[in-house]
């Protein structure tokens, strides 16, 4: 689960296909999201780092299954996608102690 400080930021292209794989299909170890990946095939190492990175900034959770690291999610899509729009919001109303603007932006 994310920590208080961890603060969430937009995914990069390979991040959003990692976790979407890891979305749908459930927990897996870094073989198995390297061959879900519809694209050519990247280095295993750039998976492992980019399933690391997920897992450091709070997005998966793993567990040790003989040698390999298993990944499954920590947040819902959904709930990463609220997480994302609560810390956006937040931020813009801390910006801006005047909400009006803030709402109106939305509403526009």
């Amino acid at each position: 689960m994310k920590s208080k400080s961890t603060v969430l930021r937009p995914l990069g292209s390979l991040e959003t296909k990692v976790m979407n794989i890891i979305w749908i299909s459930g927990p897996l170890c870094v073989r198995e999201v390297n061959s879900r990946l519809r694209e050519k095939k990247l280095a295993y190492t750039t998976v492992m780092t980019t399933l690391d990175r997920l897992y450091k900034k709070g997005l998966l959770q793993r567990n040790k299954n003989g040698l390999a690291y298993v990944y499954q999610a920590a947040l819902s899509p959904e709930a990463y996608q609220q997480s994302l729009i609560d810390e956006t919001v937040s931020g813009l109303m801390t910006r801006n102690r005047d909400a009006e603007p803030v709402l109106a932006a939305f509403v526009d």
